[in-house]
């Protein structure tokens, strides 16, 4: 018996294989379009590119100085891999 990882690593190469879109390619194997993003995201994490170096590290960064408007809850940082950090909007610069 194949295990799940397994089974949705076989459709996950059988539709890159495919030249289907995902949605079709679901369609015709009766999946559910949610559970092959899942499980693409998850085989894509297993296995990192040879290409790209992964690196894991705390980088400095820099807070330039803006308004600080009363209005907002919170300081938000956007990170160029669309991760989003909020914290707290009254937070003293130099703590961050």
């Amino acid at each position: 018996m194949k295990s799940t990882r397994t089974r949705w690593a076989a459709h996950v190469a059988a539709w890159q294989s495919s030249g289907l879109s995902q949605s079709a390619y679901c369609r015709r194997q009766g999946l559910s379009l949610a559970s092959f993003g899942y499980w693409r995201r998850q085989l894509r994490t297993d296995e990192p590119d040879a290409n790209v170096p992964v690196t894991r590290a705390l980088v400095p960064i820099q807070v330039a100085s803006a308004p600080v408007s009363l209005s907002s809850p919170w300081v938000e940082v956007c990170l160029s891999n669309g991760l989003r950090v909020r914290l707290p909007g009254l937070v003293d610069q130099a703590s961050v």
